[in-house]
């Protein structure tokens, strides 16, 4: 497995995922960070790789969300999604990318949302957000493959349950009610017609997501692209 750094605002949250990850066996460090200040970016980038001696992978996810019609969001609401996603993304990125630099190789992954290619109520600063992310994303990976670094975006429709007997693949839909992950059981169960793939060649600059389809149980297509 990897060693893994995180960071996040609140401390005791964090040091309680440190805490969980160890009694794994895993090698972790955690780094209270605010995204929007670039300096504690900076300062975090360097710590892990001070402790670790190196930065093979980053993970963007970093998340805020304001719920709301268009009428009712302040310039603030979109400048504070923004600088805490898409410009925390870069700050990250741009901290990270000469470690991967030295050592060749690198992968960085962007979490966006799947706001980037649909319309949900009441979510307009996910969506532009979300959307810059991806298109940020594809921009970066130009730059990078010559480095032997790719970028890939991450758009999370589902959560996929994979059975140990090998059987039909379950995913769960997210909706506002649920709790996250469902099983083959469940109200909002689905099985998997199609797949979600993340395609990356290593040295190169090509980056891109697809999602399949999706089906019910009863046959019915519940979404896909």
């Amino acid at each position: 497995g990897v060693s893994v750094a995180i960071c996040a605002r609140g401390k005791i949250e964090l040091d309680d995922t440190v805490a969980y990850l160890r009694s794994l066996g895993v090698q972790a460090l955690g780094v209270p960070t605010d995204m929007t200040e670039p300096q504690a970016v900076q300062s975090f980038v360097a710590t892990a790789a001070d402790h670790f001696g190196r930065i093979d992978i980053l993970v963007n996810n970093a998340v805020t969300s304001t719920q709301n019609t268009f009428e009712a969001l302040s310039d603030d609401e979109f400048r504070h999604h923004i600088d805490v996603k898409l410009m925390g993304y870069i700050r990250c990125a741009r901290a990270v990318w000469p470690h991967m630099r030295r050592a060749g190789w690198g992968r960085i992954v962007n979490v966006a949302g799947m706001t980037a290619r649909i319309v949900t109520d009441y979510r307009m600063t996910n969506g532009v957000v979300n959307s810059a992310v991806t298109n940020f994303t594809k921009h970066l990976a130009e730059q990078t493959g010559k480095d032997g670094i790719t970028v890939n975006p991450t758009i999370s429709i589902a959560v996929a349950c994979f059975p140990d007997d090998g059987s039909t693949v379950a995913i769960g839909a997210h909706s506002e009610d649920s709790s996250g992950i469902n099983d083959n059981q469940g109200d909002n169960s689905m099985q998997l017609a199609g797949a979600v793939y993340v395609y990356s060649r290593t040295g190169t600059s090509w980056a891109q997501t697809a999602f399949l389809k999706a089906t019910n149980p009863d046959g019915g297509e519940m979404f896909g692209y």
